[in-house]
């Protein structure tokens, strides 16, 4: 009777311990966490435009082939995003004060101007640019001046006049070289001038060493296409602690972004657009938003992802998709209740709440005519367009 008593006496104290144990644990997550939104709110509180910031330790880069030499070993460096070729970052241990942070500022050029967009990696993830860095060059406006058009059409929107002997970057061109991509001045916008008022501004230079682009494709600037892989640690108590957070300005800005080949544009709101991505082979690329909404697309199927929804696409081991989004579902409110860093780029206090005036989410198209099965918020009908993508159509209407 003795020894069974001393066995549950021992046992006891074991089960004593371990709750302890388990408690202070997660009372140090929530003290290194809370500490760390601090630091890095201070750290790259004065990061600018097109530039990465080392928000906490440890960080690692791996800069283009053309970037010039530059530092980034220490919190508070700064670093231009066109130099970046990838980041590595370590995962949360609280008792090596060790949670790799990185916050990026990158500038997505729209038909409509630009529209800065917050990236905020943290934890176990890597992240590697996409956007290759292509030829560009200079072009003289001629005696009479031209129009910056938002497509490669004389019937399409001016964005701007470019005054005669204006110089413009030119980034791309058709494929018969008749209208050139340029920046617009002043708005940094993307835009289209025809080559018919404009010339090379340097005699020994032609149209042809520019990128040919799709009219219909986004332009990607740095660090609007990338590959991403987060881990998956072990919780820190209720925590999220690897992971990339995207936030957008507050109105209606529609920036997209091509993460892991799927394109993700996302569509703000009195908040933004706030989203939480994770993405491993293991678990696929899940998109939950925070605030606004996206439409996330691939493989042909586009879906309209609200706040509090999800929807998760299945990935391969080298994180390129295998499958299509799914049917967006709602998620459990935890799921980012626990993202503490989420208050160096979000107000903490701003509650997270649906969309509202939504309407339902396309279906996958059938092909041909395109018919689809909507689903969704705004009880809507999905209808699919001619290459299978469903476009939703509810009561609620559309941003």
């Amino acid at each position: 009777m003795k020894k069974q008593l001393s066995r549950c006496a021992l046992l006891l104290a074991l089960l004593l311990l371990g709750a302890v144990a388990i408690a202070y644990a997660q009372v140090e997550c929530e003290a290194s966490t809370n500490d760390v939104v601090e630091i890095v709110s201070q750290q790259c509180g004065t990061m600018g435009r097109d530039e990465v910031c080392y928000g906490n330790y440890e960080v690692s880069v791996v800069a283009q082939e053309s970037a010039p030499a530059f530092t980034f070993d220490n919190p508070g460096d700064l670093a231009s995003l066109g130099f970046v070729r990838s980041l590595f970052l370590s995962g949360l241990d609280p008792v090596a004060d060790v949670w790799g942070i990185a916050q990026m500022r990158l500038i997505a050029a729209t038909n409509i101007g630009t529209q800065d967009v917050t990236l905020l990696l943290f934890g176990d993830v890597s992240i590697e640019s996409e956007v290759e860095a292509g030829a560009t060059m200079d072009v003289l406006v001629g005696n009479f001046g031209g129009n910056i058009r938002n497509t490669p059409s004389a019937n399409a929107l001016v964005l701007a006049s470019a005054p005669p002997a204006a110089t413009l970057e030119a980034v791309g061109r058709l494929a018969d070289s008749s209208w050139v991509r340029v920046h617009v001045p002043e708005s940094e916008a993307i835009g289209w001038v025809s080559t018919e008022v404009v010339t090379p501004a340097s005699a020994d230079q032609n149209f042809d060493i520019l990128a040919v682009q799709d009219s219909s494709t986004p332009y990607f600037g740095a660090m609007q296409a990338f590959s991403y892989i987060s881990g998956s640690s072990p919780s820190c108590g209720n925590m999220q602690v690897d992971g990339l957070i995207i936030q957008t300005p507050a109105g209606n800005a529609r920036v997209n972004l091509l993460i892991n080949e799927v394109s993700i544009e996302l569509i703000g709101g009195n908040n933004g657009a706030t989203a939480f991505v994770t993405a491993n082979a293991s678990n696929g690329m899940s998109i939950n938003m925070i605030d606004g909404t996206s439409v996330v697309s691939s493989g042909g199927t586009s879906y309209f992802v609200d706040a509090t929804t999800s929807t998760n696409i299945p990935m391969s081991t080298d994180m390129t998709p295998t499958g299509v989004p799914s049917v967006p579902t709602t998620y459990d409110l935890a799921t980012v209740e626990g993202i503490t860093i989420l208050g160096v780029v979000r107000d903490p206090d701003a509650p997270i709440v649906p969309t509202s005036g939504t309407g339902g989410n396309g279906g996958q198209g059938n092909g041909g005519n395109g018919n689809g099965n909507g689903n969704g918020n705004g009880n809507g009908n999905g209808n699919g367009n001619a290459n299978g993508r469903g476009n939703g159509r509810g009561n609620g209407g559309r941003p």
